[in-house]
C-alpha cells in the first residue's frame, strides 16, 4: 500500500504535464522579451530625461546671453547710430530669433531701422532656408517674420510653406504673403488650405480676415470658392470688415447649399446692415437646422426697426419653427 501512494506521488499529474510544454519555452520566451521591451522603454525615458535637462540647463545658460543681446539691439536702434563696429557687436547665433521676436513687438520707424539691420545680416535668406528644414518652432518663427521682407525669393519660399504638415505654419505664411503688396493669385493661395479647412474650418478666418483688409477686390475667389469651409470663413471675414461685393457675397451665401455658409450669411448680413435681404433672411428663420434659424432670428434682431418688425410679424403669422424662434429671440431681448 505504501509502494503505491509512493508510485502515486511520483506519478506526474495531467495538469503538470499539460503545463510543461508552456514552462519549457513559451514562459521564458515571454519573459525575454518582456524583460527586452521593458529595457528599451527604460533607455528611451532616460535619455528622453536627459535631452531635457540638457535642454533646460542650455536655456539657463543662453537666457542672460539673450537679454544682454536684447539690450544692446535696443540700445542700438534708440541711438539711431549706423556706427558699423556698434553694429558688429550684435552678431551672434542668438542674433536672429532675438531680432525675431522683437520685430513683432516695435513699429513704426523702429521697425523699419531694425528690418535694416537684419538685412545686413542675410536675415531674409537665412528665414527662407529655416522654412525647410527646422523646428516647428522656428518655422512658424520664420513664416511670421518674412512678411517684412518682401521679394519674389520670399514670396516662393512662403508658397512653399503652404504645404507645411503644421497648420500654424501654413496660416501664418498665408497672413505673411497676404500682407505683401503684390500677393501671388488668391485661388492659389486657398487651393493649399482646402483640405486644413475642412479640418480645422475656424482657422481659416484669420487668413481670410487679413485678405479682406488687404485686397477687399480678391474677395469674391474666396466667396465662390469650391469648398464650403471656405465660402463660410469668407463671410466671416466679411462681416468684420465691409466691401463693395458685400451684397452679393452675402446674397449668395444665403442660398447655399451648406447649412454653416447660410449661417455665416445671416450673421454677415445682420452685421452689416443689408435690409435689402430681409426677406432672403425671414425664410431662413424657418431653416430645418436649428444654428441657421438662431442666426438668421439674431440678424433680424440687429437689423433696427425693420428686422425687429418682421421678427413679430413672423412670431403671430409664421410657421411653428418660425414662431418658436422669433419669440424666443424676442423674448431674450426683452429679458436682456
Amino acid at each position: 500500500m505504501k509502494s503505491a501512494a509512493v508510485e502515486r506521488d511520483s506519478e506526474p499529474s495531467l495538469e503538470a504535464a499539460a503545463l510543461s510544454p508552456f514552462c519549457s519555452c513559451g514562459v521564458t520566451e515571454v519573459s525575454e522579451t518582456s524583460i527586452v521591451i521593458a529595457a528599451c522603454l527604460a533607455i528611451a525615458l532616460i535619455g528622453l530625461t536627459a535631452v531635457r535637462a540638457m535642454r533646460k540647463n542650455q536655456d539657463r545658460i543662453e537666457r542672460p546671453l539673450r537679454a544682454a543681446l536684447r539690450k544692446r539691439l535696443i540700445c542700438h536702434l534708440v541711438s539711431r547710430s549706423d556706427d558699423t563696429f556698434v553694429e558688429a557687436a550684435l552678431d551672434g547665433p542668438g542674433f536672429l530669433p532675438v531680432a525675431l521676436q522683437l520685430l513683432m513687438q516695435i513699429e513704426g520707424v523702429s521697425r523699419a531701422r531694425l528690418v535694416e539691420v537684419m538685412r545686413r545680416r542675410n536675415a531674409d535668406s537665412r528665414l527662407q532656408r529655416r522654412l525647410r528644414r527646422s523646428s516647428h518652432t522656428e518655422r512658424l518663427a520664420a513664416a511670421k517674420g518674412l512678411r517684412f521682407f518682401p521679394s519674389r525669393d520670399t514670396n516662393n519660399a512662403l508658397l512653399r510653406a503652404l504645404h507645411d504638415p503644421d497648420v500654424n505654419v501654413q496660416l501664418a505664411a498665408a497672413e505673411s504673403l497676404f500682407s505683401q503688396e503684390s500677393p501671388p493669385p488668391l485661388a492659389q493661395i486657398l487651393a493649399a488650405f482646402a483640405r486644413t479647412g475642412r479640418r480645422q474650418p475656424a482657422r481659416l478666418d484669420p487668413v481670410l480676415r487679413v485678405c479682406c483688409e488687404h485686397h477687399p477686390s480678391a474677395f469674391a475667389a474666396a466667396a465662390k470658392a469650391p469648398e464650403a469651409c471656405i465660402r463660410a470663413a469668407a463671410l466671416r471675414a466679411l462681416s468684420k470688415h465691409s466691401c463693395a461685393k458685400s451684397y452679393g457675397a452675402v446674397a449668395q451665401g444665403l442660398r447655399d447649399k451648406s447649412w454653416f455658409v447660410r449661417a455665416a450669411a445671416a450673421d454677415a448680413a445682420g452685421r452689416l446692415g443689408i435690409y435689402e435681404l430681409v426677406p432672403s433672411i425671414i425664410a431662413l428663420v424657418d431653416d430645418e437646422h436649428w444654428w441657421v434659424r438662431f442666426r438668421a432670428s439674431e440678424a433680424l434682431e440687429k437689423l433696427d426697426s425693420i428686422g425687429r418688425n418682421a421678427l413679430r410679424k413672423i412670431a403671430d403669422r409664421g410657421s411653428d419653427r418660425q414662431r418658436r424662434q422669433a419669440a424666443l429671440t424676442l423674448t431674450k431681448r426683452v429679458v436682456v
